[in-house]
């Protein structure tokens, strides 16, 4: 027998119900107490925060009152009276009119604060003896007369007051007042605040104004309200008692015979260095608490500092509530015992109601659950009561909604098949069940329950595409892509499995009374984008050749140019040499003619003639010399450096003909000592002509690697450091360029070039960006040459990097190299 839905909803329900009621009754009686105390602490500590703002507002009345009092009329009056030598002129009023003024003003503040059992005001003059002072005595207010006014001047107070700016306010501890050194009873604890009282002509310290405040009576509405299960205490900032609801604890540091305390009271809480700590700080922080459930002596409490004294950050008071954890027990209890009573006719009342409602919200639902099953079977006149407002009526307008829409989808599904640009064929097992005219078009004529491997044999495709296209029609693998040539065209291929890509409504048209799963065969002639792919892949790979080629005959170009520009030196030196040559012929032929004419007079000296003879003997020898030490060596560096652009030439030739790397077929030994020299030799004429001292130190022998491409790199960067010093006028005429070479100490395959100058430096944020194509740090450089050095040194296995401190600094560049 079938349960219904409605039996099935209510007894899920029900069981669902009983397994919460047993798991909330045991969290219940796991975490009740838990609760209660967390609640219990939150409550304890929001009592200590309501309570130490309700004592900031009162001790910023206090403060507001002091402030009142510092600036009435009448203790101005007092003072212009004292210094006026008893009359004030500018009010025209004795002294003693302002002192009965002054002492109605304290008479009132004090009427209204009952709370302030005395208020003084303390000259400097004559020991500190009080001007006016009125003091509280039972439930009146009285005048100490003049001849009871005292002398405090050796009290701290007055003498820490005196010394404080203008507004600020000086704070005393809490005190039992005493008299002649002995506390009075009953205990009177006193809070004495005290601010400095200026000459307003003068601006010096006139006096002191003094509050002495009756502790307990300002902390009364305190000490009177009513917590439910807990207390407040108040303690100083050593943890002594001020505030307890036992009274022997009260002000136990006053009497020697007693010690009582916050640390000894509650000891598990560590209270020192937590007493330590509030030392440090110097403002109210309600959130900065420290609450605690001491379960070993069965209280939770809450304490926070109260800061009050801001000239004494440390001088503090404690604010805490303390309440018995008996009580939260009681609670926890009788919590569990109505939460599980509660939670078990919730569940019963709900388990009724559920079944009762789905019984009757079922109803419908049922109906419609037959009416989708007749329209599943392909009946699609189906009459549905859709006079309903509810969802059951919504539901069935959607119904009806749906067959109108299925049976659109179904045209358009036929007419985007049609007219699809790409073959599309629906296969099952192997057959075809239904294909486009692009299909046919593709691959040839078809009829329903064709095996299509028939039309992809009878395709003439390509072998391998073949054989994978087979082989996922009959294993019923997916593909996609798959290319492959079929006559004049490009073909390809994909296989998908209907259902996969989105149940669409031609697939379930096709599906719909069938047991064999539905796979689509898609075709699409591909041949004018794969000519497309070739012709761009062509262009592409023209464009990089000619990059490639113009970035080589630049930085062949640059080298070029380094040799020549050596050349040209050398060029102008043989002119100079040249015209000195023209100098000694000329000179020679003045002679000749001055020899001509003495030999014709007869009168010439002999001495004159045989000057004449020893300048003819020492000419071969002077133009031997200019020959040896000017010509020979300029036409010298002249081959060299014409050898080197040959070579140059050479080398961009073979690149150019064969494709060969810089260190392929041209390598070969050579001394790294007569490669630097030779490089050195290309410049060594503008080095001269600035000063420029060139100190190289080679510590590696014989090497092997393509020789003239490496003279070119230690040209271009010999080059660029002389460019560098140009570009440093901080080291004009003092240039000095250092090589080293010497074996790499971590690789004994390898040897290391270091090449230091002190020119213009390199900016930091350029030192990675140094060797790219065409970027320099001169204002005349190129940018060509150290990007050549570093296509050599990659070329042939190496690296190279570049150090400076910054602009002006000068730099450093580190070339490795395989031996």
């Amino acid at each position: 027998m079938r349960m219904r839905l409605a039996y099935k909803l209510a007894l899920l329900t029900l069981l669902v119900a009983g397994g919460a009621v047993v798991m909330l009754a045991w969290l219940a009686s796991t975490n009740a107490s838990r609760l209660l105390e967390q609640e219990a602490l939150v409550r304890l500590k929001e009592n200590v925060n309501q309570g130490s703002i309700a004592f900031e507002r009162s001790f910023e009345t206090v403060k507001g009152d002091l402030s009142l009092l510092k600036h009435t009329p009448a203790l101005g009056g007092v003072i212009r009276a004292i210094q006026g030598g008893g009359y004030d002129d500018q009010l025209n009023e004795t002294r003693t009119g302002w002192e009965h003024r002054l002492q109605e003003v304290f008479r009132t503040v004090m009427q209204q604060r009952s709370y302030y059992s005395q208020v003084r005001l303390i000259g400097l003059q004559e020991g500190g003896r009080e001007l006016v002072r009125l003091d509280r005595v039972g439930g009146s207010i009285e005048v100490v007369p003049a001849e009871r006014l005292q002398q405090k001047g050796q009290r701290p107070y007055l003498q820490q007051a005196a010394m404080l700016a203008e507004e600020a306010i000086y704070f005393s501890e809490v005190t039992l007042n005493r008299e002649r050194g002995r506390i009075v009873v009953p205990w009177e604890p006193m809070l004495r605040l005290a601010t400095p009282v200026f000459d307003p002509q003068s601006g010096a310290v006139f006096g002191v104004l003094v509050l002495n405040i009756h502790f307990d009576r300002f902390t009364r509405p305190l000490r009177q309200k009513v917590l439910e299960d807990s207390f407040y205490l108040l303690a100083n900032g050593r943890g002594e008692y001020l505030i307890h609801p036992q009274s022997e604890k009260r002000f136990s540091f006053e009497i020697e015979e007693r010690e009582e305390s916050l640390l000894l009271d509650y000891p598990q809480m560590d209270l020192q260095a937590e007493l330590e700590h509030w030392r440090e700080r110097d403002e109210l922080d309600h959130e900065h608490s420290s609450t605690r459930q001491l379960k070993g002596q069965g209280v939770g409490v809450t304490l926070r500092p109260f800061y009050f004294d801001p000239l004494h950050p440390e001088r503090y008071l404690i604010l805490g509530t303390v309440a018995s954890s008996q009580v939260l027990e009681q609670q926890a209890a009788g919590f569990r015992q109505q939460l599980a009573l509660l939670v078990l006719l919730v569940v019963i009342g709900v388990t009724i109601a559920t079944a009762l409602m789905v019984q009757w919200m079922t109803r419908p639902v049922r109906e419609l659950t037959l009416a989708a099953d007749r329209i599943s079977q392909g009946d699609e006149v189906v009459r549905i009561d859709t006079s309903s407002g509810d969802e059951v009526g919504a539901l069935a307008r959607s119904f009806d909604t749906m067959l109108s829409h299925l049976q659109q989808s179904r045209r358009f599904a036929e007419q985007v098949i049609t007219a699809a640009p790409v073959g599309m064929v629906v296969l099952q097992a192997g057959r075809i069940v239904v294909a486009n005219p692009r299909f046919g078009e593709l691959l040839g004529q078809w009829e329903v329950e064709d095996k299509v491997e028939h039309l992809l044999v009878a395709g003439q495709l390509a072998a391998e595409p073949l054989d994978l296209l087979l082989q996922g029609v009959r294993q019923r693998q997916p593909l996609e892509g798959v290319e492959s040539a079929s006559g004049n065209k490009i073909l390809s291929f994909t296989l998908v499995q209907m259902g996969q890509r989105g149940n669409a409504p031609e697939e379930q048209a096709v599906n719909e009374n069938s047991k064999e799963q539905l796979w689509l065969l898609l075709v699409d002639d591909v041949t004018e984008a794969r000519q497309a792919a070739q012709a761009l892949q062509r262009v592409s790979t023209e464009v990089a050749y000619q990059s490639g080629m113009s970035e080589m005959s630049t930085s062949v170009l640059h080298n070029i140019g380094n040799a020549i520009n050596s050349i040209g030196e050398r060029t102008h030196q043989l002119d100079e040499e040249r015209q000195d040559l023209l100098e000694v012929a000329g000179l020679l032929q003045q002679r000749v003619e001055q020899a001509k004419s003495v030999m014709q007079k007869q009168g010439v000296a002999e001495t004159e003639v045989q000057e004449m003879l020893e300048m003819f003997e020492r000419t071969p020898e002077i133009l031997r010399e200019l020959n040896s030490e000017g010509l020979q060596e300029n036409i010298s560096e002249i081959r060299t450096g014409v050898a080197h652009i040959a070579d140059i030439v050479r080398v961009q030739q073979t690149l150019a003909k064969d494709g060969a790397g810089a260190g392929g077929s041209f390598s070969e030994n050579f001394n790294l000592l007569d490669a630097v020299e030779d490089a050195h030799s290309l410049l060594s004429t503008s080095l001269q002509k600035r000063s420029i001292v060139f100190v190289p130190q080679v510590e590696v022998g014989e090497i092997r690697m393509p020789r003239n491409p490496f003279v070119q790199m230690l040209g271009n960067l010999l080059k660029n450091a002389m460019e560098a010093i140009d570009a440093n006028a901080a080291v004009s005429g003092s240039g000095l360029i250092r090589l080293r070479a010497e074996v790499d100490p971590e690789d004994a395959n390898l040897f290391v070039i270091r090449l230091i100058d002190n020119g213009c430096g390199i900016k930091l944020g350029r030192l990675a960006s140094i060797f790219r194509f065409g970027e320099t740090n001169k204002q005349q450089g190129s940018g060509f040459g150290l990007h050549s050095v570093a296509n050599f040194v990659q070329s042939n296995g190496g690296s190279i990097a570049v150090e400076s401190e910054g602009a002006g600094r000068g730099s450093t560049f580190v070339v490795r190299l395989p031996r």
